[in-house]
């Protein structure tokens, strides 16, 4: 996120407000806080708060800024369509001539078809997206025994407020040895200059497994970038996973 958009979002400029002297934390009342959050000034413990440029949110504030800055005022948006309208008009011109010079060259005996294969094929060609290779990585590593009730992801490589689809799956067996699968989604998220940040995925029924399990999980950006992740856990198991 860029730092000048988020200064307008957030309490001040410098980290200064209330001290949180015999406060407890919002999410965990048991816990005595540590900070406050610098968007909406709640306090928290330091579980709790994220590091976002020079500043420290929380899990609700992070996910309402990321929303906002995807959701950019509709004149922002015609702004930022400028450059791909200049690119599709010059991607007609060189669609035009290239065109015609396969005319020119079938010495003006191409059918319709024939140019209409021919153009279908340079546009295929022009318009598909680069891909880009990023990063996922697990917060922390997978223990023993079943699967924990939520996985903590990071990312990074993606391009610059990418937006980021995540999708994953975790295969295992029960206790009685019959195969078992959930689906995660986390839905879309924005990266920080190319960083994914704390990404939770729930896991649905995740006592049920037992022994050894797999977690894949698979990252697709709209600029083009992608990523996946691959990792085992659990004990040991006589029956491998389907």
């Amino acid at each position: 996120m860029d730092s000048e958009w988020l200064a307008s979002h957030m309490i001040g400029q410098s980290r200064w407000h209330l001290s949180v002297e015999r406060r407890y934390c919002g999410t965990h009342p048991a816990n005595r806080a540590q900070d406050r959050c610098d968007a909406c000034g709640t306090p928290f413990c330091d579980g709790c708060l994220r590091p976002l440029h020079r500043w420290r949110v929380c899990r609700r504030c992070l996910q309402r800024l990321q929303r906002e800055q995807a959701a950019r005022s509709l004149q922002q948006r015609l702004w930022s369509l400028m450059p791909s309208v200049a690119g599709g008009l010059t991607i007609l011109l060189f669609l035009a001539l290239a065109v015609g010079l396969v005319s020119h060259a079938m010495g003006g005996r191409a059918s319709d078809s024939d140019l209409a294969s021919a153009a279908q094929g340079i546009a295929e060609k022009i318009g598909r997206p680069s891909s880009h290779t990023a990063m996922l990585r697990l917060k922390a590593p997978l223990g023993p025994g079943y699967p924990p009730a939520q996985v903590i992801l990071t990312g990074s490589g993606f391009q610059p407020d990418e937006l980021v689809q995540l999708d994953g799956t975790v295969r295992g067996r029960t206790e009685d040895g019959q195969a078992v699968s959930e689906t995660l989604s986390d839905g879309d998220r924005a990266s920080d200059g190319g960083e994914l940040i704390m990404v939770r995925l729930t896991i649905p029924g995740n006592a049920r497994f037992r022994g050894i399990y797999n977690l894949q999980v698979a990252a697709t950006g709209d600029a083009g970038s992608t990523a996946s992740l691959d990792v085992s856990g659990g004990g040991s198991s006589p029956t491998p996973i389907p």
